[in-house]
C-alpha cells in the first residue's frame, strides 16, 4: 500500500510588524486650519498587489500602488472608547501609493475641539464589517480560503490636533498576524515508484469562518469546516528523491495539528495528521514548513522547529 509520511515540519517566526518612522507634515498657512491625519504602518511584505489585498504580507512595507491595503476605524474623545456606536473614522480604507506611502481613501482630520482619536486597523479589507453598537465593539468576519493573511493593529493612546503642524504626531500601526502559515515540500523514499506526479494537496477539516473583535484583536472561530488548497494542477508535479516546494502557502487557524490529503498518480492517499511541537508551534504569526515523504508501507510523522 502506498502511504505518505510527514518527515519534518519546521517553523519560522513572523516578527510583530513595527511602525515606520514619522514624517513631518508641510506647514499650513493658517494655525486653525484642519490638521490632516496621516498614516504610518509597518508590514512584513512581499505581498500580492491587488485591490482588497488578500495575499501574504511579509517584509518592511505594504506593496506600492495598491488600493485598500488595510482599513481604519477611529473614535474621538478624551479617553479610549468604551461605547462603540459613533465612530469618528467610520471604517475608511487606506491606500498605498508610490514608495508604499500610505493615505486614507478619503482625507481624515483631527477634531478641531482638541479631542483625541483612538485608531483600530485590520487587513484584508474584503471581510464583512459590522459596526459597533453600545458596549459591543465593531467586528470583521472572513470566510477562510487559506489564501488571505489576516492582520490587526491599534493605536489607542489617543492623538490630538497639534497647533504646530510640523510637530503633529501621527498614528503608527504595528500590525500582527493572526493566522499561522504552512508551506509544503514533497519527496519520495527509495520504496516509492519513479515518475509519479502530485496533482492535489489540501488541508482537510480546517475551520473556515473567523471573526475579529476590532477592539482587542481576538479572532474567534465558527464551527464551519472545509478544505484549504495548497496545490491543484492536473498536469502535476513530479515527486522525486529531492524535497521540492509544492503549491502555495496556506494561512489558517492557529493550532498544533491538522490533516492533509494528497492525490498523486491518480491515487488519493489516506489523510495524514501533521502534529507540530516545540515552543510557539502552531501559533499565530508562525510559519511552518512541512515535508511530506511518499513511501510504500508506513506513515511516520516527525517535526522540527527553526526560527525564520
Amino acid at each position: 500500500m502506498k502511504t505518505i509520511s510527514v518527515i519534518s515540519a519546521s517553523l519560522c517566526f513572523w516578527a510583530a510588524l513595527s511602525g515606520c518612522s514619522k514624517q513631518e507634515s508641510a506647514e499650513l498657512p493658517e494655525p486653525d486650519a484642519p490638521a490632516a491625519i496621516e498614516v504610518r504602518a509597518g508590514v512584513e511584505a512581499v505581498a500580492q498587489t491587488r485591490a482588497d489585498l488578500s495575499g501574504v504580507v511579509s517584509g518592511a512595507a505594504f506593496p506600492a500602488g495598491t488600493t485598500k491595503v488595510f482599513s481604519v476605524v477611529g473614535y474621538s474623545g478624551t479617553a479610549a472608547p468604551t461605547a462603540w456606536s459613533s465612530p469618528y473614522i467610520a471604517n475608511v480604507a487606506v491606500n498605498s501609493g508610490a514608495g508604499s506611502a500610505l493615505s486614507f481613501a478619503a482625507p481624515q482630520y483631527y477634531p478641531a475641539n482638541g479631542n483625541k482619536v483612538y485608531f483600530y486597523g485590520y487587513s484584508p479589507v474584503n471581510g464583512t464589517y459590522a459596526a459597533g453598537n453600545g458596549s459591543t465593539a465593531p467586528t470583521v468576519a472572513w470566510t477562510i480560503t487559506g489564501q488571505q493573511d489576516i492582520m490587526w493593529a491599534k493605536v489607542d493612546k489617543g492623538i490630538a490636533k497639534n497647533p504646530v503642524v510640523a510637530s503633529q504626531e501621527q498614528p503608527a500601526f504595528a500590525f500582527t498576524h493572526l493566522l499561522k502559515q504552512v508551506k509544503f515540500k514533497v519527496v519520495k523514499d527509495n520504496t516509492f515508484e519513479d515518475g509519479v506526479k502530485l496533482t492535489s494537496l489540501k488541508i482537510v477539516g480546517a475551520k473556515t469562518a473567523a471573526t475579529l473583535a476590532l477592539n482587542t484583536g481576538a479572532l474567534s472561530w465558527g464551527t464551519a469546516t472545509g478544505e484549504l488548497t495548497a496545490y491543484a494542477d492536473a498536469t502535476g508535479q513530479a515527486i522525486t528523491a529531492t524535497a521540492t516546494a509544492a503549491g502555495s502557502a496556506v494561512m489558517m487557524e492557529p493550532g498544533t495539528s491538522f490533516k492533509v490529503r494528497a492525490v498523486a498518480g491518480g491515487v488519493t492517499y489516506a489523510d495524514v495528521t501533521v502534529t507540530l511541537s516545540g515552543t510557539n508551534a502552531g501559533g499565530a504569526g508562525v510559519s511552518h514548513e512541512v515535508t511530506l515523504t511518499f513511501k510504500r508501507n508506513a506513515i511516520v510523522p516527525t517535526a522540527t522547529i527553526t526560527n525564520w
